[in-house]
């Protein structure tokens, strides 16, 4: 079938004038042809994504496929530019069958289409080379333009080095040679090969065993049995913990699952785990027993002391409703705790022009919620951070001037759809609460502070991010 496909003709005037072949050609069978070079090029761009999240027998038969296609896609153009007449394939063709209007569109549009292809291609197998060598090369395979604020901005900030290299000598190549069909051969047989083996390590390294399990692609011939290493404590979430139920009903079925999916043997995989369960607290019968232990006079409740009467008060009231806590009340500050502090660094600023400091020195301050007022509209953002103040707002200022980088970020949001066309606005920060150690301290305060201010950049998310903290 191969020498068929690939099979060389002789090439005379009198062949170029009076083909029948280009006669008996219509344009379903050009189109077949645009097509079987479109499915191939589809499947090597989705390709990336592919052999991450599903590396397996279908993703290889996928490759194998799809080289298979470009290779006879491309013997079948080889030989449709030796058959047709004269140089430019479809050009001559068009102008045969349909017109000189026609002709005219097709031939340039097939010029068009070869860069184009090329181009997409090269950039597809760019992502294979950077996913295979976890982005290390990204930057020596990546050109940076104008940044937006030049006036020249039109689509991205950064363009891929090899597809510009592809688009340039495709060019160049169209230029030397109007034998369009044959160009798009030879560089739909030169990137099929150059894809096919970055495919291939792709899936290699990336590959998940898993996915290969659950095809059942090693049913027949393998015995398998669970095994956990000698040094294994087999320590794993406890039965009397303080977590929900459900993590620990969780963890069992889970245990269960994977025994079921690897050991071929299920009693002794049973006995492991039975015995693993054991271990860790978890008995058969009732999940009674999987509750946390509770103190005989009830879990401490520790609140701030204010008076002798209130405190009475407090207890009175905790007692006729029969809550199952005991009460201890902290103390107020003393002056040795007002007067003395462990935070004497958090005060200074080691940046000469700093962009937040000015009255005061607020970079190193840990533990606060903070304001952020946009210079350029004057809406608001209300947050809070357990770390430095500094790399919280340099987030922010990052998010501010590349927002396709942090697409869920309330800065960039606020920076696509206000400023869209205007450089990144400046921050003006004001802390509003300092020295909260605790998440959930952070997390009400800024909750309160989001409910008095009512900022405007606020993606109202944060309920449900505290939410996490207290449950």
């Amino acid at each position: 079938m191969f020498r068929s496909l690939l099979r060389q003709k002789k090439v005379t005037e009198q062949f170029l004038h009076h083909s029948e072949f280009s006669r008996s050609l219509g344009l379903p069978m050009t189109v077949a042809l645009v097509c079987a070079c479109s499915i191939p090029l589809l499947i090597f761009v989705l390709m990336p994504f592919s052999l991450i999240t599903l590396a397996g027998p279908s993703t290889l038969l996928a490759v194998l496929i799809t080289f298979l296609v470009v290779l006879l896609s491309s013997a079948h153009l080889a030989e449709l530019s030796c058959a047709l007449p004269k140089n430019c394939v479809l050009y001559q063709f068009t102008y045969v069958s349909l017109g000189e209007l026609p002709a005219f569109v097709v031939g340039w549009t097939a010029a068009l289409d070869a860069v184009c292809l090329s181009t997409i291609l090269c950039r597809a197998w760019s992502d294979h080379v950077n996913l295979l060598f976890r982005r290390f090369l990204h930057s020596y395979m990546s050109v940076k333009l104008l940044h937006r604020d030049s006036g020249l901005w039109i689509m991205s900030e950064e363009y891929d080095f090899t597809a510009l290299c592809a688009a340039l000598f495709s060019v160049l190549i169209l230029c030397c040679n109007l034998r369009v069909v044959g160009t798009v051969s030879l560089c739909l047989v030169v990137v099929a090969i150059l894809m096919t083996a970055s495919c291939t390590m792709v899936g290699f390294f990336h590959a998940d065993p898993q996915n290969w399990i659950d095809a059942q692609f090693f049913r027949f011939g393998f015995d398998g049995n669970s095994y956990r290493k000698a040094s294994s404590k087999n320590i794993m979430l406890h039965s009397r913990s303080a977590h929900p139920l459900y993590m620990k009903v969780n963890v069992a079925r889970n245990l269960r699952k994977t025994s079921e999916r690897i050991a071929a043997n299920d009693g002794e995989s049973d006995k492991a785990i039975r015995k693993i369960l054991s271990e860790n607290g978890y008995e058969n019968g009732s999940m009674n027993t999987w509750r946390p232990y509770s103190a005989p006079d009830g879990i401490a409740l520790v609140l701030p002391y204010v008076n002798e009467h209130i405190s009475k008060q407090v207890n009175i009231v905790v007692k006729r409703c029969g809550l199952p806590v005991r009460l201890v009340f902290r103390p107020p500050p003393n002056l040795r705790d007002i007067l003395t502090s462990s935070r004497i660094y958090e005060s200074r600023c080691d940046a000469e022009d700093c962009l937040y400091c000015s009255d005061h020195k607020i970079c190193h301050l840990r533990g606060t919620v903070y304001m952020i007022t946009c210079s350029n509209c004057g809406q608001r953002y209300i947050g809070e951070t357990g770390r430095p103040l500094r790399e919280r707002l340099n987030e922010h200022r990052r998010a501010l001037a590349s927002p396709q980088s942090y697409p869920t970020n309330s800065s960039s949001k606020h920076r696509t759809e206000v400023h869209t066309r205007e450089p990144p606005p400046l921050l003006e920060v004001k802390v509003l609460h300092r020295y909260l150690e605790h998440p959930v301290e952070r997390k009400i305060m800024e909750a309160r502070e989001i409910k008095r201010h009512r900022p405007e950049i606020n993606s109202r998310d944060e309920l449900a991010e505290a939410l996490t903290f207290i449950a």
